[in-house]
């Protein structure tokens, strides 16, 4: 809802003095032959009308950006609420902000969601089917100032960063950072429980160094490519996900690259690939399987 929304008297006043001031001119062509001293005292006053509408033209200006600041909220809760966040805001900015699970290893940060999902439970002894673990997750809210005198980018990294204290703040699993590569943002972890309940440190899959040998490629195979030289590096299993098929296998390229940033590949492959079609990814963790599955999407 927008804020401070009323009548600025202002805008009166400024049509009030404009009406003035053409009268006195008319004025002082009369004055100018007839009366010079009248003439002087004319210009004096004419000064301060003219200084005056220079602020009542400052106070307008000051009341529309007054009134143009919207209170806004942004609130999600899930198995990865930091993901869902990202999600929103992505389609609020219209702008690609990837993101990237930590990986869940501590019992109290992982739930068993067997009972309810599976529908072949009749087809185990009790206790014996595959489990499926998830998230246990949080909530994030927020409230924040949209003002149109800042850029997007700005926008943008103030919502971030109060997602990420608030993240941190309600206790959900898990600390990032971001960082800013050209137009894209990417949010990645830096911490995690481990076993023993400790937070420890963790790097980016996406950081890690990879060798794609250069070859032309449908670009879903490139992405496989990808990912396994990925699960290779980490000795993590990387899967495709959820990703645009046409769009991906229409693409040939010529991609591929020696030890270079497994994140600096993929978005060689996105780039050439996405005819103007802004393309984000999540890379996200399966506790139960311990593998990530790579998922990507279009923006807007």
């Amino acid at each position: 809802m927008a804020v401070g929304l009323r009548p600025n008297p202002a805008l009166s006043l400024v049509k009030h003095l404009k009406t003035e001031l053409e009268e006195m001119i008319m004025k002082s062509q009369e004055l100018r032959t007839n009366n010079p001293r009248s003439l002087r005292k004319l210009i004096a006053v004419l000064t301060l009308i003219l200084i005056a509408a220079l602020a009542s033209i400052s106070w307008v200006r000051q009341g529309k950006a007054v009134q143009e600041i919207r209170k806004e909220s942004l609130k999600v809760e899930g198995p990865r609420p930091m993901a869902n966040a990202i999600e929103v805001l992505e389609s609020r900015c219209r702008c690609p902000i990837t993101y990237e699970d930590p990986r869940y290893v501590n019992s109290s940060e992982i739930d068993d969601v067997t009972a309810q999902v599976r529908r072949d439970l009749a087809n185990y002894k009790t206790g014996e089917a595959p489990k499926v673990l998830i998230p246990k997750g949080g909530a994030i809210s927020i409230e924040y100032n949209d003002s149109p005198a800042s850029s997007e980018l700005e926008r943008t990294l103030m919502i971030l960063r109060q997602l990420l204290d608030a993240h941190h703040a309600n206790g959900n699993a898990g600390l990032f950072r971001f960082e800013i590569d050209g137009q894209l943002i990417h949010v990645v972890p830096t911490a995690i429980k481990n076993q023993a309940g400790q937070m420890a440190p963790q790097e980016s899959f996406l950081d890690a160094l990879i060798t794609v040998p250069v070859q032309e490629r449908r670009g879903l195979v490139t992405l496989q490519a990808i990912c396994a030289a990925i699960s290779q590096a980490t000795k993590t299993k990387v899967i495709v996900g959820s990703v645009p098929m046409n769009l991906l296998a229409q693409h040939i390229g010529r991609e591929g690259g020696k030890n270079q940033k497994a994140r600096d590949l993929l978005l060689s492959l996105l780039e050439g690939s996405k005819r103007d079609a802004g393309l984000s990814w999540q890379l996200l963790y399966d506790p139960g399987m311990k593998i990530y599955a790579l998922n990507i999407h279009q923006v807007g």
